[in-house]
């Protein structure tokens, strides 16, 4: 792909980027997630990219978006739902 840059992600804080994917899947709208570590966390929290602006907000209806189970991820990436 193209990497452009679009805008600031709005987060403040940010202590690290533990992860980046792009759900390029048709049904997947070309949704974008980030995971990160904000100020002394040690746990990554999960954000939506919007890739027209930039910006990253926590998923819609989510009130915590720590990932990881308190550990902070070492990279995020996305697959197709896997069948049994």
């Amino acid at each position: 792909g193209i990497v452009t840059m679009v805008g600031s992600l709005g987060v403040a804080d940010i202590a690290g980027i533990d992860g980046f994917d792009i759900d390029g899947a048709p049904s997947g709208a070309n949704a974008a997630y980030l995971a990160l570590r904000l100020g002394a966390a040690t746990s990554s929290s999960l954000y939506v990219v919007d890739l027209a602006t930039g910006v990253a907000t926590p998923p819609a209806g989510v009130a915590n978006p720590t990932i990881g189970g308190g550990e902070a991820l070492r990279e995020l990436t996305l697959t197709a739902n896997p069948t049994p």
